[in-house]
């Protein structure tokens, strides 16, 4: 069972600690490799059809090594979202055809191998995922959640410039908690928009917001460090984040979270112009 997503508090000099509900440590035997037997339990639980989940559950429960961290991962979704139902059978059927596809068990998958497994998540209907007409949208599912979580927890990855769209808020909510992660994110707001920044930009500072503390593993912003920005940096090359993450660095500044002198080698900060067009993307309105 993955544990309760909670600061572990106690001392001064562990105040900004914080221990993800779950951990690879938490799963002694994480092998890449399958071996006979699991990949014949694969087999066997990928041709069950979905009315036979209960079978699905009994056989799972026999190759533990390979379906209990999935199954945490989905128990850490539903304890954020108590009324949502997503059969464990649809989800671990997902990542196990990809599993027993590259017969690699998902501790061992690179970062590529994540993405691919992500992008290829099927669409949801829009009659399911909005309650309208039959078609198809890009809104991320309860599947693509869960990828992402799965990928982040087991793998440190973070995958924002997918296909499918990066789930930050859900999955900071899920992580951290709703209530600290609601507390960084007001903690930021003010300065943000005391500097200047349209309030219709405010959505896209909160996304770089949330990325940034998952980045760092920690949901205190004065955990935060010019080097996780500057790693940021470096996996979000387009200007719109770099601009973004310039203006969140800005703000930790002026919380004094971080060092002024760092800010003159390391910031980038936003352009001034005399006029702003609305095609221009988080441009300082001075």
């Amino acid at each position: 069972m993955p544990a309760t997503n909670v600061p572990t508090f106690g001392s001064p000099e562990n105040m900004l600690e914080f221990r993800m509900p779950i951990e690879p440590s938490t799963y002694p035997d994480r092998s890449p490799v399958l071996s006979k037997e699991e990949c014949q339990g694969i087999e066997y639980l990928l041709t069950l059809s979905p009315r036979y989940f209960r079978a699905f559950e009994q056989h799972a429960a026999r190759f533990a090594r390979v379906t209990q961290p999935l199954i945490d991962v989905l128990t850490l979704f539903q304890q954020w979202r108590p009324t949502s139902y997503v059969p464990r059978q649809y989800f671990g059927s997902y990542l196990l055809g990809h599993v027993l596809q590259s017969n690699t068990l998902y501790w061992g998958w690179s970062s590529t191998m994540w993405e691919s497994v992500i992008d290829a998540i099927p669409l949801r209907p829009n009659n399911v995922a909005l309650r309208r007409e039959p078609g198809y949208t890009t809104i991320p599912g309860p599947h693509s959640l869960l990828a992402h979580l799965a990928a982040y927890l087991f793998s440190d990855i973070l995958y924002p410039t997918g296909k499918r769209g990066f789930p930050s808020q859900m999955m900071g909510e899920i992580l951290f908690g709703q209530e600290v992660l609601q507390a960084a994110i007001n903690k930021v707001m003010e300065p943000w928009l005391a500097m200047g920044y349209a309030e219709n930009r405010r959505e896209r500072f909160v996304f770089t917001t949330i990325l940034a503390l998952l980045a760092n593993r920690n949901p205190h912003l004065e955990a935060l460090t010019t080097t996780t920005l500057r790693k940021l940096r470096e996996k979000n090359p387009s200007p719109e984040m770099q601009s973004r993450i310039g203006q969140l660095q800005s703000v930790l500044i002026s919380l004094h979270v971080l060092p002024g002198e760092e800010w003159k080698t390391t910031a980038n900060q936003p352009k001034l112009q005399l006029f702003q067009d609305e095609f221009v993307v988080d441009i300082h309105p001075r």
